[in-house]
């Protein structure tokens, strides 16, 4: 079975399962959560010190974090295809760890960065490894747990994502604290702590980098699986020479036989262009929340607790999935949730009091949450493993 693999066998075997595999689906996957769980921690902790670092050095902070977030952005839309076929070209598990250790360099010279076009050039650099990471990972999922059990995995793996948001900022404060009092050690001056307090993120880089090393040695050691997935077979050519494309127009190719799975799989055309709608939708909340939240409620602080009801919805989104996901049909429910978050959305950013617009927001992390799972498993459920990487 190409598109989900059984490697835990019978009930009869769960009782010699240890608590990794009874609760993460598979010891390999808990191995694989945890990595996540960091690499998440150090996505989020680089966010925030490179886009505060952005506002301290510019003199327009707004224009300045727009555009490192674009540069974040911009590659998926343009590179994301060739890093699927690199992800069903190659061993999966060399491809994170590249990535990972790729970042840390990167991490360990963002404190001599002074400028913002360099700051803008790391994160574009930081996201083309992020898009090499994420695909791999995804692909890694079904080799690694039942199918069955292919909803939990991704459960948790938003509940890594997204939950570590919260902690990820208390790390940076504290991180960003630190660095000021590095300020005074003159020795540290070399590695850069010796700038002005506000205009340096110096130890947050640096604990960046170890998450990253950390995640490289933990998907090196500790996740066994088949990382290549099966290749299909070269067929000859009559004249007994081999027709297949080489080079770029092999990777084109890849990416053309990709594309047509999607548009001719039902379910995974159909998952693909509803993710990528709700997502273009929900991701006005960053932009567009703040003025919201200063001109229609009267503050705008009250944006960070817009954020908070959308991690809690998520939260909860997660939890009640988790619970009910073999009593529930994956399609209906995917489309259910796809149609009241875009309610709860509409109703909440028609209020004009706090705590209405507020609930609407919850409802819609609520379903969003279940929407980002869904989807994916059945992405994964509906594709070959040799495909899986493109889609």
């Amino acid at each position: 079975d190409v598109t989900g693999s059984e490697p835990l066998s019978a009930d009869a075997t769960e009782t010699h399962q240890s608590w990794r595999a009874r609760i993460f689906c598979s010891e390999e996957y808990f191995w694989l959560w945890i990595a996540q769980v960091i690499s998440a921690m150090g996505d989020w902790i680089g966010l925030f010190a490179i886009t505060a670092l952005a506002a301290s050095i510019s003199g327009t902070p707004e224009a300045a974090i727009a555009l490192v977030i674009t540069a974040r952005v911009a590659p998926s839309f343009f590179l994301g295809p060739f890093m699927g076929v690199l992800v069903d070209r190659y061993d999966r598990k060399l491809l994170m760890r590249i990535a990972d250790i790729a970042r840390a360099a990167i991490f360990m010279m963002l404190p001599f960065v002074n400028s913002l076009w360099g700051l803008i050039l790391a994160s574009f650099l930081l996201e083309l490894f992020t898009l090499m990471w994420s695909p791999a990972k995804e692909s890694l999922v079904p080799l690694l747990v039942p199918r069955s059990r292919l909803t939990t995995a991704n459960s948790l793996a938003v509940l890594a994502a997204y939950g570590t948001m919260p902690f990820a900022g208390v790390i940076q404060f504290l991180l960003k604290e630190g660095n000021d009092a590095l300020v005074e050690v003159s020795w540290l001056g070399p590695f850069q702590f010796d700038r002005a307090i506000g205009e340096t993120q110096s130890l947050a880089f640096y604990f960046n980098s170890l998450t990253f090393l950390a995640t490289a040695f933990i998907v090196w050691r500790f996740v066994s699986t088949p990382a290549t997935p099966p290749r299909r077979e070269e067929s000859p050519a009559e004249d007994g020479t081999h027709s297949e494309p080489s080079g770029f127009s092999k990777a084109v190719a890849d990416i053309r036989e990709g594309w047509e799975f999607i548009f001719a799989n039902p379910v995974v055309r159909a998952v693909n262009v509803s993710l990528a709608a709700a997502i273009l939708g929900g991701a006005v909340l960053v932009p567009l929340g703040p003025v919201f939240a200063k001109l229609v409620i009267g503050d705008v602080n009250a944006f960070s607790l817009y954020i908070t009801a959308l991690g809690v919805g998520v939260a909860i989104g997660v939890l009640i999935l988790t619970a009910v996901q073999n009593r529930i049909p994956k399609t209906e429910m995917f489309v259910l949730a796809e149609l009241i978050g875009g309610i709860a959305f509409l109703f909440g950013v028609s209020m004009s009091t706090f705590w209405f617009s507020a609930l609407g927001v919850f409802w819609l992390g609520l379903c969003g949450g279940a929407v980002y799972i869904l989807g994916f498993t059945l992405i994964q459920e509906n594709t070959s493993d040799e495909l899986r990487g493109r889609t």
